[in-house]
């Protein structure tokens, strides 16, 4: 009788979560150097690629439409929990986070993953450990304190980003389709309600509407994103159109 071979994939994505958990462990409430701060960043990543896979088994196992509901919620708990850490440790700088980070994350997913596409209780703590390191970063860079929450979303939505080009590669548009469109809502229908149940007990003040310049691309993203999915065959201009949204809205979160 042949042996068993265990997939190293298996493998691996059964490790990283525990790793995390220790990284996690050790880390937490401490001072980190930069060497400590690229080891947690490398490690936060291999639990959310993790997520990934386990995420597609279980969409896998229970089907189209609830496997791309099971990862949308996945990644819905993690965005709210850092927002709502950070936003306890900042007071009333960190006002618009919750704003900023949804307001990114429906701009990724509707022009980036769309137009590309023509383990969370310890991936949670580790992005709470590498949040000082982020708001460090983007102020070194100049970047405005908004620019926070495109790297948030950027972040929390690595793991339906990797889902939705994998099933774009293989031809299955309508899934990747379904998780980021999926991922759009749930950041509008679940992390802002919760975020707002949660500023109840945050001190400071809760801002959540949009200026001028994110109202007009948030229009074009839905007049595009509508003129793309109605029709039902989606072409490479309809594509290459989301892509220049999407790298509009990075431009002005730099340089607003």
């Amino acid at each position: 009788m042949a042996a068993r071979t265990t997939s190293p994939l298996l493998t691996w994505t059964s490790f990283a979560p525990a790793l995390a958990v220790i990284a996690l462990v050790l880390t937490w409430g401490r001072d980190l150097g930069t060497v400590v701060v690229i080891i947690v960043a490398a490690v936060l990543a291999g639990a959310v690629l993790a997520a990934v896979h386990h995420a597609e088994v279980v969409a896998h196992r229970v089907g189209e439409p609830f496997g791309s509901l099971v990862l949308a919620v996945a990644v819905t708990i993690i965005e709210v929990a850092l927002i709502v850490t950070l936003m306890v440790s900042g007071g009333k700088d960190t006002a618009s986070l919750a704003r900023d980070t949804v307001f990114a994350a429906v701009m990724i997913t509707c022009n980036g993953i769309v137009g590309h596409g023509q383990e969370e209780v310890a991936v949670v703590g580790l992005a709470k450990v590498e949040s000082p390191a982020i708001e460090a970063a983007v102020a070194a860079a100049g970047f405005p304190p908004s620019f926070v929450g495109v790297v948030i979303a950027l972040l929390v939505l690595l793991p339906e980003t990797l889902a939705a080009v994998r099933a774009a590669r293989r031809k299955r548009i309508q899934i990747s389709l379904n998780l980021a469109l999926g991922s759009a809502m749930a950041s509008i229908g679940l992390t802002i309600p919760a975020i707002a149940i949660a500023s109840v007990w945050l001190e400071g003040p809760l801002l959540l509407g949009l200026g001028a310049t994110q109202m007009v691309l948030l229009a074009l993203t839905v007049v595009v994103s509508v003129l793309t999915v109605v029709p039902g065959r989606a072409t490479r201009l309809q594509g290459g159109v989301h892509l220049v949204l999407l790298a509009a809205f990075v431009f002005l979160a730099i340089n607003p």
